[in-house]
């Protein structure tokens, strides 16, 4: 790379991206420059300057529909990293003219058949270029799937996987995060069960957890690609879920409804709700906390061939947790700055360590604990 590396973040305004750019301010070392879209280039430079850094942060105005590859030739990024969301639907036309560019890719999509294909559509155009392609640089798969192989490490056997995001309610949330949500809603969505893949219905069948230092929560089950990835790839006897949970019950039960409500088709396409539970979470925000979190219960066989259940969990404090999904992009951005990371298309545990991203958390109010329970 230049002296000066270029680093282009798609979606740079929103949620994710604003915090991903706020991160990389405090905790980048070398002297970047970061490029940040908006479909208004007034918006992209607004947020840009409202960021205290010592390096240089650019707004740029990028319809990836229009001038997709007149960005690509006039940024000539080293990095690319898309935040924008969905990935639900999503193809992999940004991150094919990423890599034609000349630019490594890196994103954070948590969409089973975007990640599932990712590789297999992506790998040879990286390799001829001699780049580095990844997906799911974020808490699912990337901050999931090293936490399962750390633990697991010399166990001898997996019977059962449960993993269970519940963000604190007071933390914004983007339409892209709302739309991945009622995406799920009411449909069957793949779950690994007593040794292989089956399925659920999204947002129904709740269940409540105790999640340490948070208490209990209620949660249900939603589509990842862990129950496929991780069932396949650590042999799970029995199940592998994910689930999430909101701290309003007002907005949790309000899930559970649409859920049941799509499945009996008396809603046909719940994502047009987007913009009235963006309303609704306003009104509950007051209401709640800025604290949230992430659990991991892992049952099975250790290297002694005794039964064990351990437990991981993440604890975000003052609003921070929507830091935890970035947290892998960043560890890959640094990563791949002191080439560190092969060539070719991967999911991203396969670039990145567990302590990698957990170094990353330094920076905020984010910590984790393992227990054996």
């Amino acid at each position: 790379m230049d002296s000066k590396p270029k680093i282009l973040i798609i979606g740079g305004t929103g949620i994710f991206g604003t915090r991903l750019v706020q991160h990389l301010a405090v905790s980048l070392k070398a002297d970047v420059c970061l490029f940040i879209t908006s479909r208004s280039e007034a918006k992209a430079q607004k947020v840009a300057d409202s960021i205290q850094a010592s390096i240089d942060i650019k707004g740029v105005g990028f319809d990836r529909k229009t001038n997709l590859k007149a960005m690509f030739a006039d940024i000539q990024p080293d990095i690319t990293v898309d935040c924008s969301g969905p990935f639900q639907d999503a193809d992999y036309e940004t991150a094919l003219a990423a890599l034609a560019s000349g630019s490594h890719f890196i994103d954070l999509a948590d969409a089973k058949t975007y990640i599932e294909h990712f590789t297999s559509n992506l790998n040879e155009i990286a390799r001829e270029n001699n780049l580095t392609a990844i997906t799911g640089a974020s808490t699912t798969p990337a901050l999931s799937a090293n936490v399962v192989q750390t633990i697991t490490n010399d166990w001898q056997q997996i019977d059962k996987i449960e993993l269970a995001i519940t963000p604190g309610g007071k933390s914004k949330v983007g339409p892209s995060v709302i739309k991945a949500l009622l995406s799920y809603a009411g449909r069957e969505i793949p779950i690994w069960k007593n040794g292989k893949l089956d399925s659920v219905f999204g947002l129904i069948n709740s269940k409540i957890i105790d999640v340490p230092n948070l208490g209990k929560r209620r949660i249900v089950p939603v589509e990842t690609y862990d129950a496929l990835y991780l069932g396949v790839r650590h042999n799970v006897i029995s199940n592998v879920t994910f689930y999430t949970g909101l701290e309003s019950s007002l907005e949790q039960w309000g899930t559970i409804c649409l859920g049941y409500l799509a499945k009996w088709g008396m809603i046909k396409n719940p994502l047009q709700l987007t913009p009235l539970l963006i309303k609704a979470r306003s009104l509950t925000r007051p209401f709640t906390s800025d604290r949230g979190g992430m659990v991991i219960f892992i049952s099975g066989s250790d290297a002694q061939g005794q039964d064990v259940t351990t437990r991981w969990s993440l604890l975000a404090t003052h609003d921070d947790g929507t830091f935890v999904p970035i947290l892998p992009m960043a560890a890959a951005i640094k990563k791949l700055m002191n080439a560190k990371i092969e060539t070719g298309a991967m999911i991203a545990d396969k670039a990145l360590a567990l302590h990698e991203i957990e170094a990353e958390m330094q920076h905020h109010h984010i910590t984790t604990e393992m227990k054996v329970i």
